[in-house]
């Protein structure tokens, strides 16, 4: 899992702090895999998530 803080702009103000958590997996090496992120500002939680289909191969770097 990497974590990253960073301050970015949304309009015409600064956010503070944005965490972001993210970590991905495969099954096989190479074989279909797939990722997830949770990004966090404050109290706020979002989480993303995606599978890669059968017909896409990734590996395990």
């Amino acid at each position: 899992m990497r974590i990253h803080t960073q301050n970015i702009r949304i309009g015409d103000s600064f956010v503070k702090e944005v965490e972001i958590f993210t970590d991905g997996a495969c099954q096989g090496n190479p074989g279909p895999g797939g990722w997830g992120a949770i990004l966090r500002y404050q109290q706020t939680e979002k989480e993303l998530a995606a599978e890669m289909q059968i017909l896409q191969t990734t590996v395990w770097n």
